[in-house]
């Protein structure tokens, strides 16, 4: 539609009536909240939870101020629609809904104006920080809770005239300028997969703090929350198809819209330390422990999505509903979910994980939005850890069977190896994807966890029970289809 009228404060009034409308004053709204990355992910879910607040006729002083940490395209481009955008929710029985959100009211660039994003975090106003960065961006020390001081965008940032090259960096410097304005106490929201996340921050923040300027490790202590949260929802990257199809039922353009599942879920620790936003008003759920949410989420639905991502692209699948729809890969999800990843579940009921499993298959299955298996298949070597090896050390702890998890790993290694013959399309984009590749010329699986010992841990890569399991399933993966490999999994045990 060149040449069409843009999506903006101005075109809203005439958009067709069957597109949702903010019900609130815009122009009332003031940022109280500022979120670094500015996302797919969070504009189909922290934002819109924060738009139904605002559409409840709820405090006009929780608008948002999000944060692009290095491309300015999606800033610009909602500065440009004055803060507008649209999300359209696909249901797996069909229904379509369209949204336009306005909880966004000003956006930066971290990567051009580090000073400008620390001084929003200062603001009196500014009471809680939120973060989706994707689980590379917190440059843990392998799998541990601590910072990598030894990373090298960490180092430039702690020697940076302002720090600003990394989500830890830009917090540590806007806690700073906030201490140093007695600005007053905030909470710091952590969105993204990463167990126990609301400690895993405040421990990295402590980290960054002590090694730039020791007195504000000591502020954070006092003055931060950092409450764990749980997020769910499955948010495709945006494609030229949406843009079309958006632009086909508002009649202007939409630069920057969203398409994800009707589904959403958030579980947020009831820690704050300045005030919480009523997200509750759009159903998030506020609770004292998160810990069997998270689980259940990491688990159940992060570590099936990485199952169908690997096998899937193995298989030439090319979108999750795709490899779901192949029956040997469904069935193999399923029992894996039930037999293996459920029983590592603590603190939720066996009812609630059933329906929960059984909901999960069903999502997967709806092919709009269509999640690119390419998109979840990337950053394994930061996600793997998480999802898949820390259940696999407590199923074999426990005696129980693991085949069906240590199946995934194998599927992970032999999707690095097709990867760098040039057997599946690639580039294989990962934080640790030079040492990946390298590792994956070499023909002994041993020598390859070994290589990578700082990912699979210290205990797996000297486990032989793990490792012959491993090369088992990694030789059985070489030698048979995708769904040979998945059909002689047990999971029983």
């Amino acid at each position: 539609m060149t040449g069409s009228p843009r999506l903006s404060l101005q075109t809203l009034a005439g958009l067709p009536s069957a597109v949702r409308k903010p019900g609130y004053d815009i122009d009332a709204v003031r940022p109280g909240i500022v979120h670094l990355g500015l996302g797919a992910f969070h504009r189909a879910h922290e934002a819109i939870y924060t738009e139904d607040l605002l559409d409840a006729g709820s405090d006009a002083s929780w608008g948002i101020t999000a944060v692009s940490m290095r491309r300015p395209d999606v800033a610009d481009a909602l500065s440009r629609q004055q803060g507008l955008y649209t999300v359209t929710e696909y249901d797996p029985d069909g229904s379509v809904s369209v949204r336009v959100i306005a909880a966004i009211r000003e956006t930066l660039v971290l990567a051009t104006a580090p000073r400008a994003v620390a001084a929003a975090i200062a603001r009196p106003a500014t009471r809680v920080v939120s973060l989706t960065v994707t689980e590379k961006a917190y440059y843990r020390r392998g799998s541990e809770a601590a910072l990598d001081l030894s990373a090298q965008s960490v180092r430039e940032d702690l020697n940076a005239a302002w720090p600003g090259g990394t989500a830890i960096g830009a917090l540590a410097a806007g806690l700073e300028l906030r201490r140093g304005t007695d600005a007053g106490p905030l909470s710091v929201v952590c969105c993204d997969n990463l167990p126990h996340n609301g400690a895993v921050l405040r421990r990295l923040c402590l980290d960054f703090a002590a090694a730039w300027r020791p007195d504000l490790a000591a502020w954070i202590d006092g003055n931060v929350a950092f409450p764990s949260s749980m997020v769910d929802r499955i948010t495709p990257a945006t494609t030229p198809q949406l843009l079309a199809e958006t632009a086909q039922v508002l009649g202007c353009e939409d630069l920057v819209p969203i398409a994800c599942e009707a589904f959403r879920q958030w579980v947020i620790e009831d820690d704050f330390a300045a005030g919480r936003p009523p997200w509750d008003l759009g159903g998030a759920q506020f609770v004292s422990d998160v810990r069997p949410f998270e689980e259940m989420k990491l688990r159940m639905l992060n570590a099936s999505h990485s199952a169908l991502a690997y096998l899937g692209l193995l298989a030439g699948s090319e979108y999750v509903h795709e490899a779901l729809a192949l029956p040997e890969l469904r069935a193999f999800v399923d029992a894996t979910m039930e037999g293996e990843l459920a029983p590592t579940v603590e603190g939720v009921p066996a009812a609630d994980l059933e329906a929960y499993r059984r909901a999960l298959l069903r999502r997967f299955g709806s092919p709009r939005p269509a999640h690119r298996l390419a998109q979840i298949a990337e950053d394994g070597s930061q996600k793997i850890p998480i999802r898949v090896l820390k259940p696999v050390r407590e199923r074999m702890a426990a005696g129980g069977s693991s085949d069906g998890l240590v199946l995934i790993v194998a599927a992970w290694l032999t999707w690095q190896e097709r990867v760098a013959t040039g057997d599946l399309p690639g580039p294989l984009r990962d934080p640790l994807a030079d040492r990946l590749l390298k590792a994956a010329q070499m023909p002994r699986v041993h020598d390859r966890v070994q290589a990578l010992a700082d990912v699979f841990g210290a205990d797996l890569a000297a486990d032989a029970r793990f490792l012959e399991r491993l090369d088992r399933w990694h030789r059985r993966l070489a030698a048979a289809t995708p769904a040979e490999a998945v059909s002689s999994v047990g999971h029983g045990g």
